[in-house]
């Protein structure tokens, strides 16, 4: 479990609270709208660099909550399968850089 959320934690981008001011609901396989913002490393992610890929994006509301972390942790589990089938993974919370972390830190086991 480990090292599968070590790859999560690499792969797995928590975007920040300024994607989520949007009032736009995206639909299961619509297009997501283009955005950019940047990832618990500060690394700048923009969807536009994506374009052509197969992009997983779950929203969470909140870091630490026992839905959350079940989530996190089923897609943690699927990850794997999701690789196999070209998909990259991002989850995407209000959360800030810290919380995510400190969220991710204790939930490896």
């Amino acid at each position: 479990m480990r090292k599968v959320f070590g790859l999560l934690g690499l792969s797995v981008f928590i975007l920040f609270y300024f994607i989520l001011i949007s009032k736009a609901e995206v639909k299961v396989g619509e297009i997501a709208p283009e955005f950019k913002a940047k990832d618990h490393e500060n690394r700048l992610v923009d969807l536009k660099n994506l374009k052509g890929k197969w992009v997983v994006l779950y929203f969470y509301p909140k870091d630490d909550t026992p839905g959350c972390t079940i989530e996190a942790k089923e897609f943690t589990e699927l990850y794997e399968e999701f690789l196999k089938n070209g998909a990259q993974v991002y989850g995407i919370s209000a959360d800030t850089k810290e919380s995510h972390c400190d969220f991710r830190d204790k939930n490896i086991t």
